[in-house]
């Protein structure tokens, strides 16, 4: 014979840590939401320019700028993607703050016997990073060139 248990249809079910887990878990993407979201207080502003290393254009790459907080400058980092030797943080990237910055710069050359392990080509220079310090004019949109060899090989 069949053993039928009905269970009680206005009966609520247990509350345990499971449940709060739950709760917690789903009210996680809200939280970062409203953290993202409003005004930062921070003043960004374009950068565009060229890379090359010894005068050919950089084929791909990442550059990075960070305000150098040893000449007393703060704020958030901006960047940019380097396609065939051309930047833009308002194409591409983030906006930087101006004023003193380190400057570092990741190359590929584009060219690899094997496109899947490195779809972007070699690293340039051997894998070593470009990382200088410059003092870009404050509030304003900037236009720089950067030669890697100028830090690499020197």
């Amino acid at each position: 014979m069949m053993d039928l248990q009905f269970q009680n249809p206005k009966a609520r079910p247990a509350c345990g840590a499971s449940s709060r887990l739950l709760r917690l878990a789903s009210a996680i993407p809200l939280i970062v939401l409203m953290t993202g979201c409003g005004p930062t207080g921070i003043e960004r502003y374009p950068i565009s320019g060229t890379v090359t290393y010894r005068g050919q254009p950089v084929k791909h790459g990442t550059i990075m700028f960070e305000p150098d907080a040893s000449k007393g400058n703060s704020g958030a980092a901006g960047s940019a993607t380097i396609v065939d030797g051309k930047f833009d943080s308002s194409a591409d990237g983030t906006g930087f703050t101006g004023g003193p910055q380190i400057v570092s710069i990741q190359g590929f050359s584009g060219v690899d016997a094997n496109p899947e392990y490195a779809p972007y080509g070699t690293p340039i220079g051997e894998g070593k990073s470009y990382i200088k310090s410059f003092d870009f004019p404050e509030n304003e949109a900037v236009e720089q060139d950067f030669e890697m060899a100028d830090v690499i090989d020197g």
